[in-house]
């Protein structure tokens, strides 16, 4: 967001991060967690992987017995997509440390979740929360 004189945002949120906020964009697989974690120890400053989240919420509905591409295909027919951001709302910093994350099928039901835009703005709370702590 760009800041306006006042401090808020261009949209009128107010920044209340106590640190300069470092985002990385790029491609999968392209080194962006590397080098964040690099960034983030060198200059002192806590680092959260984005893209670890939407791999949290995959694998918190996995580990609930919910069977994402189905409830994928029910929610493409009108069933609605909040079970997906409940559980997103619901993460906790110390889910974002399991091995379980990295696996390609966690990637994969990832992608499926990281679709929907309840997901997406639970998850940019979750973000803006982290950065005002």
């Amino acid at each position: 967001d760009r800041l306006q004189d006042d401090g808020t945002a261009a949209g009128g949120s107010r920044h209340t991060h106590k640190l300069p906020v470092v985002a990385i964009d790029g491609p999968a697989a392209s080194g962006k967690s590397t080098l964040a974690r690099r960034i983030a120890a060198h200059l002192n400053f806590p680092c959260l992987d984005t893209g670890l989240l939407y791999r949290a919420t995959a694998l918190r509905l996995h580990r609930k017995g919910l069977n994402i591409p189905e409830y994928d295909k029910e929610v493409k027919e009108g069933a609605g997509e909040d079970k997906f951001a409940e559980e997103a709302s619901a993460l906790s910093l110390e889910e974002l440390d399991d091995a379980e994350l990295t696996s390609d099928l966690v990637g994969e039901l990832a992608s499926i979740v990281s679709a929907y835009p309840k997901v997406r703005r639970a998850l940019e709370s979750y973000q803006r929360n982290f950065c005002a702590q």
